[in-house]
């Protein structure tokens, strides 16, 4: 028998949400999350993609993002929650299957880049959810992933959620991302498709953006799972 079937016999699968058993997420509380819809990540506008609105594109780098449910719905919290801070790492694939169900960032020259986390937080945490995620989307939806990632992330920063004010947000999280000069060539006239499990201003995404199309990348999207 293997170990992980020992480990599921001493320490079954529950779902993160309700508590039934043999599911990491059921599919009775997959179906309840709220759906976040499409808009202008900046402004909020209502559309049909998710595109940056005419208006926002010459403030902000990131092209447009795409996700599946709202992150004001407790349940989504919830998942969030046991995914990031509490290592249900089960969470991955049924999250990556809402993510691809719901439709993400398609097109030729498509690439998945996750969100680099800090050396600080990843010895934290012990992993990077948005690169579990985007191995299982890149394995789901066969968009190619950058293995080697240009990407990384110079400079610990407080988390996001704690931050007092839309302003402080994007203040915080300037200059944390850098490339990796050696990798560069890898996003060259590519579109990029940035992937993290929950965007709330866009701060995050949009400074990568910024980073990225300075290196070379064509466009770059964001694809998240929760989004408010």
């Amino acid at each position: 028998m293997k170990w992980r079937s020992i480990l599921e016999l001493i320490f079954p699968r529950q779902c993160a949400v309700c508590g039934a058993f043999d599911q990491d997420l059921c599919e009775a509380c997959a179906a309840k999350l709220e759906p976040s819809g499409f808009s202008c990540l900046f402004c909020g506008t209502e559309n049909l993609d998710g595109r940056t609105c005419f208006f926002c594109k010459n403030m902000y780098a990131l092209d447009g993002f795409t996700s599946s449910v709202s992150y004001h719905d407790p349940h989504t919290q919830t998942i969030m929650s046991a995914f990031k801070y509490r290592n249900h790492r089960g969470l991955t694939a049924p999250i990556a299957a809402l993510m691809v169900r719901d439709g993400g960032p398609l097109g030729t020259g498509c690439m998945l880049l996750p969100l680099p986390l800090a050396a600080k937080r990843f010895r934290e945490r012990g992993y990077n959810q948005a690169e579990l995620l985007a191995r299982e989307l890149s394995k789901i939806s066969s968009i190619p992933l950058c293995d080697s990632s240009p990407l990384e992330k110079i400079r610990h920063t407080p988390q996001q959620a704690k931050a007092k004010s839309r302003e402080a947000r994007f203040t915080q999280i300037e200059n944390a991302f850098a490339l990796r000069v050696e990798s560069s060539s890898f996003i060259a006239n590519k579109r990029v498709i940035l992937v993290d499990d929950v965007t709330t201003s866009g701060a995050t995404l949009n400074e990568a953006a910024r980073v990225l199309k300075e290196g070379g990348a064509r466009s770059v999207w964001g694809w998240v799972f929760a989004h408010g």
